[in-house]
């Protein structure tokens, strides 16, 4: 398992809000779909990267969102309001 939360002063995977895809959002500098240990803080890094199941060196949105599913978070805090989102929202007739 993967524990995730603090490590020194950087925020880690549990701890960031939104989940796989605000922490690519924020951490995914080439827009490449995979995050390397160049674009993740060390000790972040650290943790992530045993989400890397195929072991090529880079951690898949798919391969994070697999740890996120497989401890039941969806990167969301438990006490977070949910954001609502008008986009999503159908205009009532």
């Amino acid at each position: 398992e993967i524990s995730l939360g603090l490590v020194g002063s950087e925020m880690c995977i549990r701890d960031s809000p939104g989940g796989p895809d605000a922490i690519f959002g924020r951490m995914d500098k080439d827009k490449d779909g995979k995050l390397s240990s160049e674009e993740v803080p060390a000790e972040m890094w650290a943790k992530l990267s045993k989400a890397d199941e195929d072991a090529d060196g880079l951690v898949s949105k798919v391969e994070l969102e697999k740890v996120y599913k497989a401890r039941g978070d969806s990167g969301r805090k438990p006490d977070a309001p949910k954001k609502k989102r008008p986009e999503l929202e159908k205009e009532s007739a």
